[in-house]
């Protein structure tokens, strides 16, 4: 009797120590996910003009919104992962119905939602750059789409996802940006500027934002590379490939294959060569 006594005093502290833990691990995420951010307040009209919202919808293609929002940007699932975490992207026509164009902008620019907490998995630190007529262009095409009504379940980060977020293995994007900070003016004229400004809409998410290779995924099979490898390619390949995923080789490129079909075609043949001239430039450079 006494021998059982013990064990269920020991389980029960097994489970009391276990519990605090677990609390703690929660507590821990939820503080980093609460957290409330600050950032300018920039004035931004939308146009109801047929040639803007066209190139709208171009735009969002390129920079992804259509790939992880949907076709109809009504919102879908994205990912999950048992213990980490459940991605849920969001239904923007029907955000459309209580965003103003400036929360849509602080949004897409600075990762800030309207409660002021950080957007998770949108990469923003790669549109802060972002032209005001590019962004409007890119609104004025969200709120000519109509909600579907359709109903999806809700971002979940579980407890491992909790415990890798309190360890800033994944920081939330707001935390990333310097909100404060001018933002880079492009010169259009010079294709080396206007290719490094797309390549921070386009390549940026996969690549990181000094393109050199997935921060989260270095030296896992298939992950995606630095892209000083493009200044390997010719004019005419580098095109082929942006237009359709298939490298010097014919070799499997995995998600690009689909990237470049679904975003990258939409890209015109200036728009292309820019990225590639900006490509080429910054590998000569890194070989100084």
């Amino acid at each position: 009797m006494r021998l059982r006594t013990v064990s269920i005093y020991a389980v029960a502290a097994i489970l009391v120590v276990a519990g605090s833990v677990y609390a703690a691990i929660w507590l821990l995420g939820e503080r980093v996910i609460s957290r409330k951010y600050q950032s300018p307040w920039t004035p931004l009209a939308h146009s109801t003009d047929v040639p803007v919202i066209k190139e709208g919808k171009r735009l969002a293609a390129v920079a992804g919104c259509s790939g992880c929002h949907g076709d109809d940007l009504n919102g879908e699932r994205f990912g999950e992962a048992p213990f980490i975490y459940r991605s849920v992207t969001s239904n923007l026509p029907r955000l459309a119905k209580t965003y103003t164009n400036e929360d849509f902008a602080r949004a897409i620019r600075h990762g800030i939602k309207k409660n002021k907490k950080s957007v998770i998995g949108m990469p923003s630190p790669a549109f802060y750059d972002m032209r005001d007529e590019d962004l409007s262009a890119i609104i004025s095409y969200i709120r000519t789409m109509p909600d579907k009504g359709g109903k999806l379940p809700t971002n979940e980060l579980y407890i491992l996802g909790r415990l890798e977020v309190s360890q800033g293995l994944y920081p939330p994007e707001a935390s990333q940006i310097e909100h404060f900070k001018p933002r880079r003016v492009f010169d259009f004229a010079d294709p080396v500027q206007h290719g490094a400004y797309l390549a921070a809409l386009a390549c940026a998410e996969c690549h990181g934002l000094n393109f050199t290779g997935d921060p989260y995924a270095a030296g896992e099979p298939g992950a995606s590379p630095d892209l000083v490898v493009a200044s390997g390619y010719q004019r005419e390949e580098f095109r082929h490939l942006m237009r359709t995923g298939e490298p010097i080789g014919g070799r499997d490129l995995r998600l690009m294959d689909d990237v470049a079909r679904d975003r990258f075609a939409n890209l015109t043949d200036v728009e292309i060569d820019a990225l590639h001239a900006f490509l080429v430039d910054r590998a000569h450079r890194l070989n100084e």
